[in-house]
């Protein structure tokens, strides 16, 4: 069973690292949004079941699984509606050739 909290921190600790990359890679703002609200959720997902294999299952991780599954997207989409008012309009991408 270790080994399996093991690799699930470690798949938790991936994905946290590759949201932090992404913070540096992204383009603009909303991209960062996305990168990070969804990779942190994958990467704190992971760290929580590793957390909850490890110690033999609690109340505490699924309460705090739920938490960040409800409140990270909501976070990014008021961080994203806040941006649009502030700037006016929502930036716009040319082609895929920038990608």
């Amino acid at each position: 069973m270790r080994e399996l909290a093991a690799f699930f921190l470690l798949f938790g600790a991936a994905f946290s690292a590759l949201g932090a990359l992404g913070l540096l890679r992204a383009r603009d703002t909303l991209s960062r949004l996305h990168l990070v609200g969804l990779l942190s959720t994958f990467g704190a997902g992971g760290a929580l079941v590793g957390s909850f294999l490890y110690h033999g299952g609690g109340w505490q991780e699924p309460v705090v699984a739920l938490f960040l599954v409800l409140s990270t997207p909501a976070g990014s989409h008021a961080l994203a509606r806040a941006l649009a008012k502030r700037s006016g309009k929502l930036p716009e991408w040319s082609s895929s050739e920038d990608c």
